[in-house]
């Protein structure tokens, strides 16, 4: 019988998906721990090298609030004469977002999972310092602004926050879960 039981729960630890095995834990103020495996997976990393060329002691972590994107349109011209309008991202203001004070776990060099410490409720602006004037294609001019206004036709779109915990590294940024994904029932 105990063999019987000892080969069900193997079968049965078997069934768990990876997910299961999250190790994302935070509380409501911040403090709590992410797991490098969730980290690497959310952005994209199918390996441990290149997570670990991406500098992952330099991850952020964030969970975003109400913010105004903005944008404008510029026309990109092609040799034959042929344009299109682009509209080009140049960041946002956040009204609350959220960032969470956080130290990487260290282990023989290499990251392995994030300690978080709290947050602090801030204004935030992530401005997008590419020029617009530089935003066309490689075959294509810049033809102007999509407006007759000295600086072009800005828009201004109002976002609602998630609330969801997420991380930047590199450049990219990801959701993260804020509890452990339970395990199914079996």
């Amino acid at each position: 019988m105990r063999k019987l039981i000892i080969l069900g729960i193997s079968i049965a630890a078997l069934a768990i998906p990876a997910t299961a095995l999250a190790t994302v834990a935070v509380d409501a103020s911040g403090n709590g721990f992410v797991g490098k495996g969730d980290v690497q997976t959310a952005l994209g990393y199918k390996t441990d090298a290149p997570f670990q060329a991406a500098n992952p002691a330099s991850a952020t972590f964030t969970i975003n609030g109400d913010r105004t994107e903005f944008s404008v349109d510029v026309v990109c011209q092609k040799a034959d004469g042929t344009s299109r309008v682009l509209t080009v991202q140049k960041g946002y203001l956040g009204l609350n977002e959220v960032v969470i004070k956080s130290e990487p776990k260290m282990s023989n060099g290499k990251v392995t999972g994030y300690n978080l410490k709290g947050s602090v409720t801030e204004y935030a602006d992530h401005i997008n310092t590419v020029n617009p004037t530089l935003a066309c294609g490689a075959d294509e001019t810049w033809a102007g602004y999509a407006d007759t206004t000295p600086n072009g036709k800005w828009r201004w779109t109002p976002v609602q926050g998630t609330g969801v915990l997420q991380v930047t590294l590199g450049g990219k940024t990801a959701a993260l879960p804020n509890t452990p994904v339970p395990a199914p029932v079996v």
